[in-house]
Protein backbone atom coordinates (compact mmCIF):
# COMPACT_ATOMS: atom_id res chain seq x y z
CA UNK A 1 0.00 0.00 0.00
CA UNK A 2 1.36 3.46 -0.99
CA UNK A 3 2.81 5.88 2.00
CA UNK A 4 1.00 8.94 3.20
CA UNK A 5 2.39 11.76 3.59
CA UNK A 6 1.05 15.38 4.72
CA UNK A 7 0.98 18.40 2.34
CA UNK A 8 -0.44 21.16 3.76
CA UNK A 9 -2.62 21.53 7.21
CA UNK A 10 -5.07 24.25 8.14
CA UNK A 11 -6.38 25.47 11.58
CA UNK A 12 -10.29 26.33 10.39
CA UNK A 13 -11.41 27.29 13.83
CA UNK A 14 -14.75 25.62 13.89
CA UNK A 15 -15.69 21.71 13.47
CA UNK A 16 -15.53 20.00 10.77
CA UNK A 17 -19.12 18.81 9.14
CA UNK A 18 -17.90 17.40 6.15
CA UNK A 19 -15.33 16.96 3.09
CA UNK A 20 -15.59 16.63 -0.90
CA UNK A 21 -13.11 16.71 -3.17
CA UNK A 22 -12.96 18.14 -6.82
CA UNK A 23 -9.97 18.04 -9.11
CA UNK A 24 -6.78 18.96 -7.05
CA UNK A 25 -8.68 20.75 -4.63
CA UNK A 26 -10.60 20.03 -0.91
CA UNK A 27 -13.80 21.04 -0.11
CA UNK A 28 -14.30 21.46 3.29
CA UNK A 29 -17.40 22.70 5.54
CA UNK A 30 -16.65 24.42 9.09
CA UNK A 31 -19.61 24.26 10.66
CA UNK A 32 -21.79 26.52 8.42
CA UNK A 33 -19.16 28.11 6.11
CA UNK A 34 -17.83 25.75 2.77
CA UNK A 35 -14.26 26.55 1.57
CA UNK A 36 -12.42 25.44 -1.66
CA UNK A 37 -9.17 25.29 -0.61
CA UNK A 38 -6.24 24.43 -3.49
CA UNK A 39 -3.65 21.89 -3.58
CA UNK A 40 -1.55 24.58 -1.62
CA UNK A 41 -3.37 24.65 1.28
CA UNK A 42 -5.24 28.62 -0.26
CA UNK A 43 -8.55 29.32 0.15
CA UNK A 44 -9.98 29.80 -3.65
CA UNK A 45 -13.74 30.42 -2.14
CA UNK A 46 -16.06 30.44 -0.05
CA UNK A 47 -19.98 30.04 0.68
CA UNK A 48 -22.06 30.42 3.94
CA UNK A 49 -24.95 28.27 4.32
CA UNK A 50 -28.19 28.36 6.71
CA UNK A 51 -26.95 25.17 8.65
CA UNK A 52 -23.79 22.87 8.80
CA UNK A 53 -23.65 20.68 5.67
CA UNK A 54 -23.29 16.81 6.10
CA UNK A 55 -22.36 16.08 2.82
CA UNK A 56 -20.42 16.68 -0.17
CA UNK A 57 -20.57 14.95 -3.42
CA UNK A 58 -18.37 16.28 -6.54
CA UNK A 59 -18.68 15.65 -10.72
CA UNK A 60 -16.66 17.58 -13.12
CA UNK A 61 -19.32 20.24 -13.29
CA UNK A 62 -21.23 20.87 -10.51
CA UNK A 63 -21.10 20.51 -6.04
CA UNK A 64 -23.84 18.87 -4.50
CA UNK A 65 -24.34 20.23 -0.56
CA UNK A 66 -26.89 18.32 1.82
CA UNK A 67 -27.72 20.45 4.87
CA UNK A 68 -30.86 20.72 6.91
CA UNK A 69 -33.40 19.88 5.39
CA UNK A 70 -32.30 20.45 2.10
CA UNK A 71 -29.97 20.68 -1.01
CA UNK A 72 -27.90 22.78 -3.14
CA UNK A 73 -26.14 22.66 -6.46
CA UNK A 74 -22.55 24.79 -6.56
CA UNK A 75 -20.37 26.14 -9.14
CA UNK A 76 -17.03 24.62 -8.44
CA UNK A 77 -15.09 27.38 -10.17
CA UNK A 78 -16.33 29.86 -7.73
CA UNK A 79 -18.84 28.76 -5.50
CA UNK A 80 -22.40 30.07 -6.46
CA UNK A 81 -25.37 28.39 -6.06
CA UNK A 82 -27.26 27.17 -9.42
CA UNK A 83 -30.12 27.44 -7.84
CA UNK A 84 -31.79 28.64 -4.52
CA UNK A 85 -32.05 24.66 -3.46
CA UNK A 86 -34.55 22.57 -2.78
CA UNK A 87 -36.06 20.95 0.50
CA UNK A 88 -38.48 18.33 1.82
CA UNK A 89 -39.45 17.92 5.64
CA UNK A 90 -37.48 14.88 6.57
CA UNK A 91 -34.02 16.29 4.85
CA UNK A 92 -32.18 14.32 1.99
CA UNK A 93 -29.59 11.47 3.18
CA UNK A 94 -28.43 9.98 -0.16
CA UNK A 95 -27.53 11.09 -3.58
CA UNK A 96 -26.53 9.93 -6.76
CA UNK A 97 -25.54 12.29 -10.20
CA UNK A 98 -27.26 11.13 -12.93
CA UNK A 99 -25.10 10.12 -16.36
CA UNK A 100 -25.70 13.42 -18.75
CA UNK A 101 -26.92 15.71 -16.03
CA UNK A 102 -29.33 15.68 -13.01
CA UNK A 103 -29.66 14.04 -9.64
CA UNK A 104 -31.52 11.28 -7.73
CA UNK A 105 -32.01 12.28 -4.02
CA UNK A 106 -33.55 10.15 -1.49
CA UNK A 107 -35.38 11.49 1.49
CA UNK A 108 -35.48 10.25 5.05
CA UNK A 109 -38.88 9.06 4.87
CA UNK A 110 -37.86 6.64 1.74
CA UNK A 111 -38.97 8.25 -0.89
CA UNK A 112 -36.48 9.34 -4.14
CA UNK A 113 -36.58 12.58 -6.26
CA UNK A 114 -35.16 13.12 -9.27
CA UNK A 115 -34.00 16.76 -10.50
CA UNK A 116 -32.72 18.31 -13.45
CA UNK A 117 -29.18 19.44 -13.63
CA UNK A 118 -30.09 23.34 -12.15
CA UNK A 119 -32.16 21.64 -9.32
CA UNK A 120 -35.69 21.63 -10.92
CA UNK A 121 -38.10 18.68 -9.67
CA UNK A 122 -38.83 16.19 -12.30
CA UNK A 123 -40.42 13.07 -10.73
CA UNK A 124 -40.54 11.34 -6.91
CA UNK A 125 -40.57 8.03 -6.38
CA UNK A 126 -42.25 7.47 -3.35
CA UNK A 127 -42.25 4.42 -0.36
CA UNK A 128 -38.92 2.94 -2.11
CA UNK A 129 -37.38 2.89 1.28
CA UNK A 130 -33.82 3.31 0.08
CA UNK A 131 -30.70 2.62 2.13
CA UNK A 132 -28.26 3.39 -0.61
CA UNK A 133 -28.40 4.81 -4.25
CA UNK A 134 -25.44 2.24 -5.36
CA UNK A 135 -25.45 4.38 -8.99
CA UNK A 136 -26.53 4.22 -12.53
CA UNK A 137 -26.26 1.34 -15.25
CA UNK A 138 -27.27 3.83 -17.14
CA UNK A 139 -28.96 7.27 -17.94
CA UNK A 140 -32.03 5.63 -17.30
CA UNK A 141 -31.33 3.05 -14.48
CA UNK A 142 -30.39 3.08 -11.52
CA UNK A 143 -29.54 0.57 -8.50
CA UNK A 144 -31.00 0.86 -5.07
CA UNK A 145 -29.90 -1.04 -2.06
CA UNK A 146 -33.48 -0.86 0.13
CA UNK A 147 -33.60 -0.96 3.88
CA UNK A 148 -35.01 -5.06 3.68
CA UNK A 149 -31.63 -5.95 2.25
CA UNK A 150 -32.69 -6.35 -1.53
CA UNK A 151 -30.53 -4.50 -4.20
CA UNK A 152 -33.32 -3.08 -6.75
CA UNK A 153 -33.29 -1.17 -10.37
CA UNK A 154 -35.81 1.20 -11.14
CA UNK A 155 -36.28 2.78 -14.83
CA UNK A 156 -36.90 6.28 -13.96
CA UNK A 157 -38.34 7.13 -17.49
CA UNK A 158 -41.06 4.35 -17.35
CA UNK A 159 -43.52 3.87 -14.46
CA UNK A 160 -42.38 0.48 -14.11
CA UNK A 161 -42.07 -2.03 -11.12
CA UNK A 162 -39.43 -2.05 -8.87
CA UNK A 163 -36.73 -5.71 -10.40
CA UNK A 164 -35.14 -7.52 -7.86
CA UNK A 165 -31.38 -8.07 -8.59
CA UNK A 166 -31.10 -11.43 -7.68
CA UNK A 167 -32.48 -13.44 -4.13
CA UNK A 168 -29.90 -12.25 -1.93
CA UNK A 169 -30.22 -9.68 0.91
CA UNK A 170 -27.50 -7.54 1.30
CA UNK A 171 -26.65 -6.34 4.89
CA UNK A 172 -24.03 -3.36 2.76
CA UNK A 173 -23.35 -2.43 -0.59
CA UNK A 174 -20.60 -0.25 -1.86
CA UNK A 175 -21.31 2.65 -4.97
CA UNK A 176 -21.11 1.28 -8.68
CA UNK A 177 -17.44 1.79 -10.31
CA UNK A 178 -17.15 1.00 -14.20
CA UNK A 179 -19.86 -1.35 -13.40
CA UNK A 180 -18.55 -3.38 -10.55
CA UNK A 181 -19.97 -3.12 -6.73
CA UNK A 182 -19.56 -5.16 -3.98
CA UNK A 183 -21.87 -6.44 -1.07
CA UNK A 184 -21.79 -8.17 1.74
CA UNK A 185 -24.92 -11.20 2.60
CA UNK A 186 -26.16 -11.50 6.03
CA UNK A 187 -23.82 -14.23 7.45
CA UNK A 188 -21.11 -11.99 6.66
CA UNK A 189 -20.00 -12.99 3.70
CA UNK A 190 -18.40 -10.48 0.77
CA UNK A 191 -19.43 -10.45 -3.01
CA UNK A 192 -17.93 -8.74 -6.23
CA UNK A 193 -20.66 -8.42 -8.98
CA UNK A 194 -21.69 -6.69 -12.24
CA UNK A 195 -25.39 -5.96 -12.09
CA UNK A 196 -27.58 -5.62 -14.72
CA UNK A 197 -31.03 -4.05 -15.16
CA UNK A 198 -32.59 -7.71 -14.56
CA UNK A 199 -29.91 -9.78 -12.56
CA UNK A 200 -26.29 -9.95 -12.40
CA UNK A 201 -23.55 -10.59 -15.90
CA UNK A 202 -21.65 -12.57 -13.42
CA UNK A 203 -21.03 -12.14 -9.22
CA UNK A 204 -18.66 -14.03 -6.93
CA UNK A 205 -17.82 -14.50 -3.30
CA UNK A 206 -14.49 -13.07 -1.87
CA UNK A 207 -12.35 -14.47 0.56
CA UNK A 208 -12.92 -11.83 3.14
CA UNK A 209 -15.61 -12.88 4.97
CA UNK A 210 -14.84 -11.13 8.55
CA UNK A 211 -14.92 -7.15 7.59
CA UNK A 212 -17.43 -5.08 9.31
CA UNK A 213 -17.60 -2.42 5.98
CA UNK A 214 -18.18 1.11 6.59
CA UNK A 215 -16.96 2.92 2.83
CA UNK A 216 -15.12 1.38 0.07
CA UNK A 217 -13.59 2.77 -2.96
CA UNK A 218 -12.44 1.39 -6.49
CA UNK A 219 -8.64 2.87 -6.93
CA UNK A 220 -6.41 1.50 -9.58
CA UNK A 221 -8.39 -1.45 -10.51
CA UNK A 222 -8.96 -2.78 -6.83
CA UNK A 223 -11.19 -2.67 -4.17
CA UNK A 224 -10.18 -0.77 -0.83
CA UNK A 225 -12.77 -1.36 2.46
CA UNK A 226 -12.84 1.14 5.37
CA UNK A 227 -14.13 -0.75 8.28
CA UNK A 228 -15.96 -0.14 11.33
CA UNK A 229 -12.81 -0.68 13.29
CA UNK A 230 -10.97 2.11 11.39
CA UNK A 231 -8.87 -0.71 9.17
CA UNK A 232 -8.28 0.41 5.67
CA UNK A 233 -8.04 -2.71 3.66
CA UNK A 234 -7.13 -3.89 0.62
CA UNK A 235 -9.55 -6.10 -0.79
CA UNK A 236 -7.73 -7.90 -4.08
CA UNK A 237 -8.24 -8.90 -7.45
CA UNK A 238 -11.45 -7.85 -9.20
CA UNK A 239 -13.98 -9.97 -11.28
CA UNK A 240 -12.14 -9.50 -14.37
CA UNK A 241 -8.96 -11.20 -13.50
CA UNK A 242 -10.54 -14.02 -12.23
Amino acid sequence: MAEWNVVWSKYLHKRVSAIGFWNECVIISAEAKLSMINKDGDAIWTHQFPSSPYEIGCNEKHIIVLYGRGFQIIDPTNGTPFSDGKTVHSGFSKFSFRPGGGIILSDREGNLHLFDKNGNGKKMFEEVDARNIIGWLDRECVLIHRSDGKIISIDVNENSDLIEIGNNNYSWTSKLHFGKIICQTTNGSIWEGVPNKFGWDRIRETENNKLEPLISEFINECWYILTLEGELIELGKNIDEN
